[in-house]
């Protein structure tokens, strides 16, 4: 996948990469703002229609604070590109932009962001429409921390965070900022990688590592509860192992 960030691979046929320049992977020439807007309303059609739709609003009811959330921003961390020449995960990005808003309207919340280091000029002009202000992220300080999007999160914050690979200092800074919901493959996966770590397999350093990242995402996921994000019935790979964590309350014993 051509990103900024190294994504987590979500099958035997693709991989993480590196990190590369953004201009590697130039914009499809058959892509504009029209063409993405036609898109995008036919996927939010779908996206309405869909089980997955259903199953998330009534888990987002049941488990909205008393209070109601009082999120005022939502951010939405590494989707990837819209508009690159590359059709599997531009369609991926754009469903999780799709997802992304639509949860936010069901949030009633008014302030969005997006930061992803491989966005074209394209993809800002049409996230505009959207209502969506882009972050001025570069593939220059994308590798070890959240950069701009840090200065927008904290108690009052939706995270959305569609696989990105974290390391221990992105990890670090999410836990800093204790965003009231956070929706993202990274917290449950690292802990789990990090109860795994093998010395013998791996260098002390690179081990070092690993556990630092699952300590601190053990620690993010204290005092939050945790539920899968529903199976997406028109493209279940779409939002595979993303879950969706929320501040607990003292009453509350909801978990799936």
């Amino acid at each position: 996948m051509d990103d900024g960030w190294t994504h987590v691979a979500k099958s035997k046929k693709s991989r993480a990469p590196k990190p590369v320049s953004g201009h590697s992977n130039p914009p499809a020439r058959d892509i504009t703002v029209e063409s993405l807007t036609t898109e995008t309303a036919a996927k939010t059609k779908a996206w309405r229609l869909s089980s997955c739709h259903k199953s998330l609003l009534t888990l987002l009811d049941r488990i909205r604070p008393d209070d109601g959330w009082n999120i005022r921003r939502a951010i939405c961390l590494g989707c990837g590109s819209l508009s690159r020449d590359n059709v599997e995960c531009r369609r991926r990005s754009v469903w999780q932009m799709v997802v992304f808003v639509e949860m936010a309207k069901e949030l009633g919340i008014e302030e969005l962001y997006a930061q992803e280091p491989t966005f074209t000029d394209l993809d800002e002009q049409f996230l505009k429409t959207l209502n969506v202000e882009v972050l001025g992220m570069t593939t220059d300080n994308a590798e070890n921390v959240l950069g701009p999007a840090k200065e927008i999160l904290g108690p009052e914050a939706m995270l959305f965070e569609p696989f990105v690979d974290m390391n221990a200092g992105m990890v670090q800074e999410l836990f800093e900022q204790d965003v009231a919901l956070y929706i993202g493959s990274s917290m449950k996966g690292l802990a789990e990688k990090a109860a795994r770590a093998d010395a013998t397999g791996e260098s002390r350093k690179t081990l070092s590592n690993v556990i630092e990242a699952g300590l601190l995402a053990k620690r993010f996921c204290d005092g939050r509860r945790l539920y899968r994000f529903p199976t997406f019935d028109v493209d279940p790979n779409i939002f595979d192992g993303m879950s969706i964590y929320w501040k607990e309350e003292k009453d509350s014993d909801y978990e799936g």
